[in-house]
């Protein structure tokens, strides 16, 4: 088989290895096997798609396309299962965006927008406390939106956009007025809905803990003022029973404050992974661009060296020329900075629009 150009299918020519993250160790040897199937395709591939046992049952026109399937992501989605024509698989995207139902769409934004509203509730409540111990312990504002419970709610919602697609075609890509009803509907109406609802609800449950520690203050003041009626004391505590009068005020307001910071923790932590993710693209594209030039020189040298010793010969070369971990480590860094700018800018203007509502 031909050898592929990686710098177009990413660091070593494998669907298997978009989006790497490993910080540790090496990207291409950790995964020398899916190369090797790659490079080498073995009459497993073809039984993985069109053989007796395969899950899928997918139809025997694609039975002479095998490696371009794989190669694309053929049979990651049930929409995958109305695939007939090998000519679909050219733009695999933009084919899943046409077979899918507005049923479909519909239904698997409404279940993104249940799963968002219940991760936002937690990020708001729990992902709060979790927040303020994590930065306290850090000593650095970045623990408020990056900590091991914010991480799991956004590992949540991922899922749920994998488990619960919503595909689209180029053209509605292009622009938001070209969705169809389903996506148009599903990603302007359902799932900001989510986002809206879970946040009310976090606010909501700190405004109730807020009024419920006002009138248990109340209480224990009357109590106070039956006992001793006659003294200064009490009539200190009684000046500060009218002021407690104003808690009302006061827990919508603690809601309307813990709802920014949960709004203001997921917004940095999502905008903050986006540029990483797409820097990250860029380095592996660039890294897999390197060990695919030193692989080709390598293979037109010793045609028959071991594969392995090949590609390891290979990024010993690429990792001469450029430290992948090092870049990585580089682009954290400025993650964490992205993040916590963010994460300011935002907490006041979600802040005072919160206020408002919540108070006036």
């Amino acid at each position: 088989m031909a050898e592929q150009d990686i710098t177009q299918t990413g660091p070593v020519g494998l669907r298997g290895l978009r989006g790497l993250n490993r910080t540790n160790s090496n990207p291409v040897l950790d995964d020398y096997d899916l190369f090797k199937s790659n490079y080498n395709m073995p009459s497993t591939k073809s039984d993985w798609l069109n053989g007796e046992n395969s899950p899928y049952g997918y139809t025997s026109a694609l039975e002479d396309h095998t490696e371009q399937a794989f190669n694309v992501g053929f049979g990651d989605y049930n929409v995958d299962r109305k695939i007939g024509r090998a000519e679909q698989l050219n733009n695999i995207y933009n084919t899943r965006g046409e077979l899918q139902s507005t049923a479909s769409q519909l239904l698997n934004a409404l279940g993104q927008g249940i799963t968002t509203m219940g991760t936002t509730f937690l990020n708001g409540t729990v992902g709060l406390v979790v927040g303020a111990i994590t930065a306290t312990d850090r000593g650095d504002l970045s623990g408020m939106w990056d900590n091991d419970f914010a991480r799991s709610m956004d590992s949540i919602n991922k899922w749920s956009e994998e488990a619960m697609p919503m595909h689209m075609t180029d053209r509605e890509r292009e622009s938001v007025w070209n969705q169809g009803i389903g996506n148009f509907v599903g990603n302007l109406i359902l799932k900001p809905a989510g986002f809206v609802a879970g946040a009310a609800l976090s606010g909501g449950a700190w405004s109730k803990l807020a009024t419920g520690a006002v009138k248990g203050l109340s209480a224990a003041i009357g109590a106070g003022k039956q006992v001793n009626s006659g003294t200064q004391f009490l009539n200190n505590l009684n000046n500060a029973k009218n002021l407690v009068k104003t808690g009302n005020i006061t827990s919508k307001a603690v809601g309307a404050i813990t709802s920014t910071a949960g709004e203001a923790a997921i917004e940095a932590l999502n905008n903050s992974n986006e540029k990483y993710e797409a820097n990250k693209q860029s380095i592996d594209q660039y890294y897999g661009s390197l060990v695919d030039t030193q692989l080709q020189d390598i293979y037109q040298k010793m045609p028959d060296i071991d594969p392995k010793l090949a590609l390891e010969l290979a990024v010993n070369e690429a990792d001469a020329k450029f430290n992948y971990n090092e870049a990585l480590s580089k682009l954290e860094e400025d993650r964490i900075s992205t993040g916590n700018l963010d994460y300011m800018l935002n907490f006041p203007i979600l802040m005072a629009s919160n206020l408002w509502q919540a108070v006036w």
